[in-house]
């Protein structure tokens, strides 16, 4: 029902605030009977007596103070919802008959009380429509669904991947996945497109600012502040938690993805930084058999850039921040794009010679075009780092442009880009010595590294080694009648006490159609279970990759599932 009101205009001189002395009477000449139900709308304040067609239409003409005090509340036609031309009847009524007997309660004050009353009836009404529509079935926007197949295939990457950190001696931690929206927004802590732009932020009924977390590493500095003193360090810690950013959704970058994260605390020698990236590299090439001509590890310095501000460029960047960021969308945009941005946040000359800097294709070139860059300590690192990698036969190079999104990284970065399939940057990290200060504590050197689940499985998946689900059946148990469906399921349970993975159908079934069961679920043996074999006190076991079959004594037949008819 469409409701329209507007405020009552200025009363005039001979006007007060409840209407001129004579009230008007309901008009039932023109809203009463079959006749007025055909009209196509009426007012609640009707405007004439009971008086003659031409003292009507005289007194209409000259707008009596009620229509001159208020504008008309208009209803569709009564005949299309009985129930609003009642609901309308009843207003008109009260709000006469109240003004006619209380003239102390202003006109508006009632109208306005009515049309409160009305609005919220409707409302309900329609709140009550959309509720009985039926729901969306699709995700949240950005965010995945696992169905049993998804998530088998979901829990085998990560079960590799988490045997093969451990077999580095890292140790597993967690967290709440809610965290104060300081801790994100913290000077030291910032990245500023990720703090004010894609954070999942809100306040809680306490008053609050809660986040849902984007990333882990300052949850594990706030861990690490926590009982500095009481911890050993170096410490080799480990998560997989699922991370929420409010970005727009694309290939391999959801709002919600399960990230890995290695982080080596306490180390500051460069040999923390070489293990890390040695395992970055290594979870691809010796837990997945990745080839290593099908990605590199880029690596840099931040010191390197920070020296090349000081020693050719004119003068500081009026904002580093801001440079830095747009330094790290190199690889996102074109040549001619990056150098028009480049020069907005440098004079001319100086985003040449950053132009130069950049475009360098190994560290010895760098430092042939800018010699004084090589007593910089950060060059000295970096070449250590490199001689170690290089040692352990990591794929990398020298990339100038690489600085890493984040403001609290302050030596080497690293970034594992795949350079065959997806041709894109897979995962990274880098040195985030002293961030423990933001709660207080002592600096701690730390690196580490964040691995998606994302990019890693569309990386997996490009290159065809993404892992199949683990899970299948070992015993298909088939009640071949009515009788045997409880004799099936202790069969079935004691499979599993023997270690197999098994399941009894709920309804009888043919041995055909028992066997076409369990090949869907990629069951190895399938045991039947019928008249004969509960008077035989039996069970037939059929082997499904040779289809052999034989009987067996139905005590103690689950310990033939280990080994394999010959």
């Amino acid at each position: 029902m469409v409701l329209c009101l507007l405020l009552p205009r200025a009363l005039s001189a001979n006007e007060n605030e409840h209407g001129p002395q004579q009230h008007p009477r309901a008009c039932k000449r023109k809203h009463s009977g079959p006749e007025g139900a055909r009209n196509r709308s009426f007012s609640v304040f009707s405007c004439c007596e009971n008086r003659s067609p031409r003292e009507h239409q005289r007194r209409k003409r000259e707008r009596c103070p009620w229509r001159r005090a208020f504008r008309s509340i208009c209803f569709p036609h009564p005949s299309e919802r009985d129930e609003d031309y009642a609901r309308a009847l009843q207003i008109k009524h009260r709000v006469y008959h109240t003004t006619c007997h209380s003239r102390a309660i202003p006109i508006s004050s009632v109208l306005s009380r009515e049309c409160v009353t009305l609005k919220t009836m409707r409302e309900n009404e329609s709140s009550n429509a959309r509720s009985s529509q039926p729901l969306s079935v699709a995700p949240y926007r950005g965010v995945r669904d696992f169905y049993p197949e998804d998530m088998g295939v979901f829990r085998a990457v990560e079960a590799r991947v988490r045997s093969w950190i451990e077999r580095w001696g890292f140790e597993e931690y967690g967290a709440s996945l809610l965290e104060p929206a300081e801790l994100y927004e913290a000077k030291a802590a910032e990245n500023e497109e990720i703090a004010r732009e894609q954070t999942y932020t809100f306040t809680d009924r306490g008053g609050r600012r809660v986040t849902l977390r984007p990333e882990m590493t300052p949850t594990l500095a706030r861990l690490a502040a926590a009982r500095a003193k009481s911890l050993r360090f170096p410490l080799r810690w480990y998560s997989f938690p699922n991370v929420f950013r409010y970005e727009r959704p694309q290939e391999g970058r959801l709002r919600e993805h399960w990230q890995w994260n290695c982080d080596i605390l306490g180390e500051p020698g460069v040999s923390a930084d070489i293990e890390i990236i040695t395992l970055a590299s290594s979870i691809l090439t010796d837990a997945f058999g990745a080839p290593r001509e099908s990605f590199e590890v880029r690596v840099s310095h931040r010191g390197i850039l920070t020296a090349l501000e000081g020693e050719y460029l004119s003068e500081p960047p009026p904002n580093p921040t801001r440079l830095w960021a747009w330094i790290d969308r190199k690889e996102k945009m074109d040549a001619a794009q990056f150098t028009r941005g480049l020069r907005d946040l440098l004079p001319f000359d100086d985003a040449k010679v950053m132009e130069t800097f950049l475009e360098a294709g190994s560290l010895d070139e760098t430092l042939s075009l800018f010699p004084r860059l090589a007593s910089v300590s950060a060059v000295e690192l970096l070449q250590e780092a490199q001689e170690g990698l290089t040692l352990l036969g990591v794929p990398w190079r020298f990339d100038a442009s690489l600085v890493r999104g984040f403001n609290y990284y302050t030596g080497i970065v690293f970034e594992v880009f795949a350079v065959s399939g997806l041709r894109r940057s897979i995962f990274g990290g880098g040195r985030y010595d002293g961030l423990t200060a933001l709660f207080g504590a002592p600096p701690i050197p730390a690196v580490g590294f964040g691995l998606g689940d994302v990019t890693l499985t569309a990386f997996l998946k490009a290159l065809g080694l993404l892992p199949q689900s683990a899970l299948s059946l070992d015993v298909l148990v088939v009640p071949l009648g009515v009788r045997q469906l409880a004799l099936a399921q202790k069969h079935a349970l004691s499979a599993r006490k023997a270690g197999a993975r098994a399941v009894a159908l709920l309804a009888p079934a043919s041995p055909k159609e028992g066997v076409g069961e369990a090949l869907r679920a990629g069951a190895r043996w399938v045991v039947f279970v019928g008249d004969h074999e509960e008077a035989q006190r039996i069970v037939t076991l059929k082997h499904l990759p040779t289809r052999t079959q034989r009987e067996a004594p139905e005590e103690g037949w689950e310990h033939l599932l280990a080994g394999e008819p010959a």
